[in-house]
């Protein structure tokens, strides 16, 4: 396996963060509510995450809802089964 083969083990648990190159996004993160994992891969205890962050976390959000929610969507649907996606969502 290529160092930089991060993709290649979607078998991990989610919190098994930084398992997957920075810039990628691992949608799992929307399937549960306890952590924000950040462009670098660290995982952020949402209850510790100060309120200027989560602001910025939620403005990210709210400009790439619609692509981030047909992605999530199909997700869920199984029609894609890779849970790793590009930040910029495109």
């Amino acid at each position: 396996m290529d160092a930089n083969d991060h993709d290649a083990r979607p078998d991990r648990p989610f919190t098994d963060f930084g398992q997957f190159a920075p810039g990628k996004l691992d949608l799992r993160v929307f399937l549960q509510d306890e952590y924000w994992v950040d462009k670098d891969g660290t995982g952020h205890l949402i209850s510790s995450m100060s309120d200027e962050y989560r602001s910025n976390v939620i403005r990210m959000l709210l400009i790439h809802a619609a692509p981030l929610y047909m992605k999530i969507l199909n997700l869920i649907r199984g029609k894609i089964h890779e849970s790793i996606v590009n930040r910029d969502t495109s």
